[in-house]
């Protein structure tokens, strides 16, 4: 370990990023951009994805960025800011890309208003052929039957009945 002295005087132990544990012994904390759940990790994009197919299932046509952010800490306990910055930008079809991963899981339908994507729809030429729902892969299993669901009305499967 290397050692250095601080502002205040006081030595200081600079420990290795990877693999490390805190002088007291806990771990360093979980990447910014991940949480836990149920012993997996889900990333902001697959949160909001769900969050916009739940409020679907609810009867929802169209949602607002409120109401998606308030659907994702419901769901998820999340309120880190880069929900909305997922919501209005990385995960919205109509945003120019922004970012080096985007994805074209939301349709903006109004200033404010959104609903989720689907083939066929048009989308800002940057996005042109981008993912409109998240991996099975990335979904925790409690939320399988409604990623099934929505993702069949994204392909064009028609009316959702609840």
């Amino acid at each position: 370990m290397n050692h250095r002295t601080g502002w205040d005087g006081l030595l200081r132990t600079r420990l290795p990023v990877r693999g490390c544990r805190t002088p007291s012994g806990s771990r360093p904390p979980i990447e910014p951009n991940l949480r836990t759940l149920g012993g997996t990790r889900m990333k902001i994009h697959v949160e909001v994805w769900l969050a916009a197919a739940s409020l679907h299932e609810k009867g929802r046509e169209v949602m607002t960025t409120r109401e998606l952010q308030d659907e994702v800490k419901r769901l998820f306990g999340d309120e880190r800011s880069g929900v909305v910055t997922h919501i209005n930008g990385h995960a919205n079809a109509a945003s120019p890309k922004g970012a080096g991963v985007v994805y074209n899981y939301l349709f903006r339908v109004g200033p404010g208003t959104h609903r989720l994507c689907r083939i066929g729809e048009p989308v800002h030429p940057t996005r042109t052929g981008r993912q409109l729902w998240p991996d099975q892969a990335e979904v925790d299993e409690q939320y399988w039957p409604l990623w099934r669901k929505w993702v069949v009305w994204q392909q064009g499967g028609g009316a959702v009945t609840n």
